[in-house]
C-alpha cells in the first residue's frame, strides 16, 4: 500500500478519494516501513482515518494492525 500511496500521491491529493487500506506492520516491515509512516502520510494529506470494523478513530503515531477507512473532509461538501 505504501508504494501505491506514494506513486499516486498527486492523484490522491487532487481527487481526495475514499480509501480502504490494509495496514499491517508485519507486511510493511518487509519494505522497512511502519504503519505509523502510512498514517502520517494520510494525516498529512488531511485524511480522517478510522478502523474499518469498529469505526473508531485512529490516532496518529501509533502502530496499527487493521483495515482503515480514509475519508477527506473536502469530499463531504
Amino acid at each position: 500500500e505504501w508504494f501505491v500511496l506514494k506513486g499516486g500521491s498527486d492523484t490522491i491529493r487532487k481527487f481526495k478519494p475514499v480509501m480502504v487500506i490494509e495496514v499491517i506492520d508485519a507486511n510493511l516491515k518487509v519494505h522497512n516501513i511502519a504503519s505509523a509512516q502510512v498514517l502520517d502520510l494520510l494525516f498529512g494529506w488531511g485524511y480522517d482515518i478510522r478502523d474499518l470494523a469498529s469505526q473508531q478513530p485512529i490516532v496518529a503515531g501509533k502502530a496499527v494492525e487493521t483495515d482503515i477507512l480514509c475519508t477527506h473532509p473536502a469530499r463531504s461538501r
